[in-house]
């Protein structure tokens, strides 16, 4: 038990070191396009609006800032479960600050299966550019789900590893998502290293549409406190999600 330990705390600090060395180069690479730039990328692709994407990018935990359990606000599963079905899910890609090329998928029957959303979670134009295929923003409609309907968002490592937000069912037991909600949106920030590695969040962050009712957007997180800060994804308080569609 005690070489395990020291493996996973070996691990861990390698993994933090590894990102604490490339914060500098890399909060220098990422520059902010443009809504001219931003929509040249897109090039017509479904994606997130120009101001709706500028906000979200802007709660974007710093690189390798780590977030302790009492600052994460995870995502429950029972919070995304629907009595009757839910409309049309969209998913959109918003950056990602992670040296894997991670997919993203997601589960509607508990993770016994899985659909990949995003082959390649990254893009040459994001906080850590490694030459993915995505445009910052890009999205994919996912469709409705009929009847009883519990969904759950994934992410898998280049080990095989997946992480989502119930700990049970993550090998290592650790907490890999948080999240909160902006705009009628989920806004989800996953941690891809496994035991949590530099616990910043901001591996993969992706938006989901469709799964927050219209009454509740005024409910919104905070604007960042200045235009230079970058808001901590876990400080934001989670609201419960959980609804009872009518037939």
């Amino acid at each position: 038990m005690k070489i395990k330990h020291v493996a996973r705390g070996l691990a861990v600090a390698i993994a933090t070191l590894t990102a604490l060395m490339a914060t500098e180069s890399v909060s220098k690479a990422f520059t902010v396009p443009t809504s001219d730039q931003y929509s040249s990328q897109l090039n017509g692709k479904l994606g997130l609006g120009y101001d709706t994407w500028l906000k979200f990018n802007g709660y974007i935990n710093r690189e390798a800032q780590f977030l302790s359990d009492a600052e994460l606000s995870p995502l429950n599963l029972d919070d995304l479960t629907w009595a009757t079905g839910v409309n049309d899910v969209e998913v959109f890609f918003v950056n990602e600050g992670a040296e894997y090329h991670n997919k993203i998928l997601f589960s509607a029957d508990n993770r016994n299966t899985t659909t990949t959303i995003f082959e390649d979670a990254s893009s040459s134009n994001s906080i850590f550019p490694n030459g993915g295929p995505l445009a910052l923003g890009q999205g994919v409609n996912l469709g409705g789900f009929a009847g009883r309907t519990s969904l759950s968002f994934l992410l898998q490592n280049p080990n095989g590893n997946i992480y989502g937000a119930n700990t049970a069912q993550n090998i290592d037991g650790t907490q890999h998502i948080t999240a909160y909600k902006s705009d009628g949106y989920l806004v989800l920030g996953f941690e891809d290293l496994d035991w949590g590695g530099d616990r910043d969040y901001n591996d993969v962050v992706i938006a989901v549409r469709g799964m927050v009712d219209a009454e509740e957007n005024s409910a919104d997180v905070p604007e960042p406190f200045s235009g230079a800060a970058l808001l901590v994804l876990g400080m934001v308080s989670w609201v419960g999600l959980r609804r009872q569609k009518k037939a």
